[in-house]
């Protein structure tokens, strides 16, 4: 995927009170490749080893875009810490 900025954040929060947020900056390269491994060992994951192996069978030979994330900074708080 050439032109792509590289730059990326990446943050995960708690959504009510008390806060907590990390976020991180960094780089991310994006590969468009045949993961037949990958795919089965995150349907087991999720489906169960059954389950998980028929779906990925269905999809082998399927490309997937494989996202590798670096973080360069992160920046966390926590407000539970704080005292009233």
């Amino acid at each position: 995927m050439p032109g792509r900025d590289p730059r990326r954040d990446a943050g995960v929060d708690t959504k009510k009170a008390p806060y907590k947020t990390v976020v991180l900056k960094g780089r991310a390269t994006f590969e468009e490749k045949t993961d037949d491994k990958r795919t089965e060992r995150m349907a087991i994951a999720y489906l169960g080893k059954k389950l998980g192996k028929a779906y990925a069978k269905s999809l082998d030979g399927n490309k997937v875009v494989v996202v590798t994330f670096k973080p360069e900074r992160t920046i966390s708080w926590d407000y539970g810490q704080e005292r009233p």
